[in-house]
């Protein structure tokens, strides 16, 4: 009954997006303050809120893959960017992964990271921090070819923040769940 409650939350969560009319566009640089202090949970901090409703820090372990995507309404084409995860500091993380595979923002062990337009990483994110209507976000070229040159081979570690959503519907093309992505 439980997993019925929170994949009922966090399908609502994911509709808030629909409505994206925010103009401002945030970017964040990876930096030595973006790793967890000795003082944390190693394990992440990701974890469902009093109600029900998915959030936190995870750190993981894996490599990017793109899929070429058709928006529905206009038939035009654009490049979504997953990231496969082999490894997570968080069982939480990766049980929020498992009730939403097949969501368009998740996929088999892999989490949506947004929309690559040249050679940027962007994508919407509703939080209750920035905006449940959804706020954009871009990544650094540099950042971004760090994912998007990870394999299976090669892998990357990165810090993924979900912020707390209490209201939420809908998504674009370019959405993702996650609000912070940080190339450690």
């Amino acid at each position: 009954m439980k997993k019925l409650f929170l994949t009922v939350i966090v399908v609502c969560m994911i509709f808030i997006v629909a409505g994206c009319d925010k103009k401002e566009t945030f970017h964040f640089e990876a930096n030595a303050q973006g790793a967890l202090s000795p003082n944390e949970n190693p394990g992440g901090s990701f974890d469902y809120n009093i109600a029900g409703n998915a959030e936190g820090k995870v750190n993981v372990t894996g490599y990017a893959y793109v899929e070429e995507r058709t928006n529905i309404d206009d038939d035009e084409t654009f490049k979504y960017v997953l990231f496969k995860i082999t490894k997570s500091s968080s069982d939480n993380f990766m049980e929020f992964l498992g009730l939403l595979n097949g969501n368009s923002y998740v996929g088999e062990e892999a989490i949506g990271l947004g929309c690559l337009n040249n050679d940027v990483i962007s994508y919407i994110n509703a939080s209750d921090e920035f905006g449940d209507k959804g706020t954009s976000f871009e990544l650094t070229a540099e950042d971004t070819a760090k994912i998007i040159n990870s394999t299976a081979d090669k892998p990357i570690k990165l810090k993924l923040e979900k912020y707390k959503l209490t209201n939420g519907s809908g998504g674009s093309n370019c959405s993702s769940l996650i609000t912070k992505v940080t190339v450690k």
